[in-house]
């Protein structure tokens, strides 16, 4: 998220040289401001302790704008029903991670620059997950993690890496971003971008980025997958 909206402030300024800054868009003006942030946990040098260098290998695909499958008849959120046909197709022992929206009290402004997002976890046994009704069972559980509530965003957050590696022997596949977030929004005055990756340095366990088509297609989606190199 903080990523995308520093593309666009970019771009909004690259767009307005030799105009005022006061014209420049305050809806990506990045907010620097960390006092809103008491890191009581030590979740700064937690984080940096697990900033390793990983090797990756990344390749992105893009969906049709129509999901299909044996529930394609039903009303099902977009976020779970592509994420589940993209495990489906993997089909391996995994642990699924999938991203909350949840915000610390008071909110934090929408252009914060650092990412203020809990992981929720949902196991589905390889068993369970490529028998007929599989699809439906990786549905149910992705969609009860991202139900998940909790109290204070920042609760166990300084565990996040840890927790993270400590089933790092098993399938482990994260997802995040949205078409909503308007990546082939970005524009430095030279015209709608052909492709936008985001690469996470910091998972070799598997990375799973949404974000809308960039062609233009109505309502398609656009996936980046990231698996560890063997």
């Amino acid at each position: 998220m903080s990523s995308t909206h520093f593309m666009k402030f970019w771009a909004s300024v690259c767009s307005n040289l030799g105009q005022e800054t006061t014209t420049l868009l305050p809806d990506f003006l990045p907010s620097f401001d960390r006092t809103t942030i008491i890191d009581l946990q030590g979740i700064e040098t937690a984080y940096l302790n697990y900033l390793k260098t990983i090797n990756i290998s990344q390749q992105s695909f893009t969906l049709p704008s129509t999901p299909t499958g044996p529930v394609h008849d039903k009303v099902v959120a977009t976020f779970v029903m592509d994420f589940n046909n993209v495990v489906m197709g993997l089909k391996t022992d995994h642990r699924e991670k999938q991203e909350r929206n949840d915000t610390p009290d008071p909110a934090l402004p929408v252009t914060y620059f650092g990412n203020c997002i809990v992981n929720s976890c949902a196991t589905i046994d390889k068993n369970d997950l490529v028998r007929e009704d599989g699809i439906v069972v990786a549905a149910e559980m992705i969609g009860k993690a991202i139900q998940t509530t909790c109290k204070n965003v920042l609760d166990g957050a300084e565990n996040l890496f840890a927790n993270i590696f400590s089933v790092a022997s098993e399938r482990v596949i994260e997802i995040n971003g949205s078409p909503k977030m308007g990546a082939y929004d970005v524009n430095f005055e030279w015209g709608r971008p052909k492709k936008d990756e985001l690469i996470n340095t910091i998972d070799d366990c598997g990375h799973i980025t949404l974000s809308e088509c960039g062609d233009n297609a109505d309502r398609s989606l656009e996936f980046s997958i990231i698996l560890k190199m063997q």
